[in-house]
């Protein structure tokens, strides 16, 4: 009888599970600012999920998201969960709105090995605790991109980023030249951030858990192919440059895939030829048969209509075009996810162009966005 029990047991957990594969691709969403909801609004935001088919959910490793994603794994949603990268906050730069910065933020550079041992390691303890196996593992976000990058305001040695940020996109040569007094900075924050992400490594090996659980390097922001842009307020580096760096220094020993983001035109005029080949010339350049395969974390369109019900035909067509271009790369493994940007948006906000939730209900976009490869 225990043993008619027991199986039955099993059953009912395997049943309610998560996918973590998928044939070609997953497909999911991102669900921003979870934990910043009560735990009825957490209910709320599980319940429109299920009710639309979602499988994947992306969302920030925080204290106050944990019981969203057991509570999700418990309903059959996986999770990619996004663990920050653990900086000293003494250290970080201050948000420079004028030069297009929201938030303070702590420089790579500056690692802080007692935050990660202690917190990042605590919220993958709760996980593992209870037995939750993760769809992904993503170590840190956009460390590309002078948003989620306090080194950036090292720029030019003297930390004058609004005088000085001048629209140049570095490629690896440009990270790895000790000529090139401008990144210097940067390229210390990148080999601090590799020196952490063998501690996550560390920790998901020996998980019971998520042994078997993908790590994915941080999802890197798409700044364009590596040169100047003249006009543009901010610095960055490009995924191609990004990825040549870290890989020239262990990233391929480290992780099993890497996470991109890209935001293509809204232009609906724009062919699915084109489209092509800048996504295949930038984004997914690094993501080659036999390689490492990319997880699209990040992508998505948006609808600036505020009318309800919303009308987002044209939106949806640009949708099609693009998971055109991404079938193929799922059905040669080049592409393991494509994760919508977002849901609903930011907790609170009334009204986000970018978001396929809206009106109360799962737009037209939002189907062809979440539907299976």
């Amino acid at each position: 009888m225990k043993k008619c029990l027991a199986a039955i047991l099993a059953c009912v957990i395997l049943a309610a599970a998560p996918r973590l594969a998928a044939a070609g691709a997953i497909t999911g969403v991102n669900t921003v600012d979870v934990a910043k909801m009560n735990p009825a609004q957490q209910s709320a935001l599980l319940a429109a999920l299920s009710a639309a088919h979602v499988t994947t959910v992306r969302l920030d490793l925080k204290l106050g998201s944990v019981p969203f994603i057991i509570a999700a794994f418990h309903q059959g949603i996986g999770s990619i969960a996004i663990l920050p990268f653990a900086g000293n906050t003494a250290r970080a730069r201050p948000a420079v709105p004028q030069a297009g910065l929201t938030w303070a933020v702590a420089p790579l550079s500056a690692p802080d090995a007692a935050v990660f041992s202690t917190e990042d390691t605590a919220l993958l303890n709760k996980l593992d605790a209870a037995g939750i196996r993760l769809t992904a593992l993503e170590f840190g976000n956009e460390i590309n991109n002078p948003q989620f990058n306090g080194d950036f305001a090292a720029k030019g040695g003297g930390g004058d980023f609004a005088a000085k940020g001048g629209g140049q996109v570095f490629g690896t040569a440009d990270i790895a030249s000790p000529a090139m007094p401008e990144t210097i900075s940067i390229r210390a924050g990148f080999l601090a951030y590799l020196g952490e992400l063998k501690q996550v490594k560390q920790w998901r090996d020996a998980s019971a858990a998520n042994k078997q659980t993908p790590l994915l390097s941080a999802g890197l922001a798409d700044p364009g192919l590596t040169g100047s842009y003249p006009g543009r307020k901010l610095d960055g580096v490009s995924i191609g440059g990004t990825l040549g760096f870290l890989r020239a220094n262990g990233l391929d020993q480290l992780v099993d895939g890497y996470a991109v983001h890209v935001y293509p035109s809204n232009d609906p005029s724009e062919s699915q030829a084109t489209r092509a080949a800048k996504l295949q010339a930038d984004t997914f350049a690094a993501c080659v048969p036999g390689g490492k395969p990319c997880w699209l974390t990040e992508w998505g369109f948006t609808d600036k209509s505020t009318s309800c019900p919303l009308d987002d035909t044209t939106r949806a067509g640009i949708i099609s075009t693009m998971r055109a271009i991404l079938a193929p790369l799922a059905a040669s493994g080049q592409l393991q996810a494509a994760i919508y940007y977002s849901w609903s948006g930011h907790f609170g906000t009334q009204n986000s162009p970018e978001a396929i939730y809206r009106c109360g209900a799962l737009t037209q976009s939002g189907v062809r966005a979440l539907a299976p490869f």
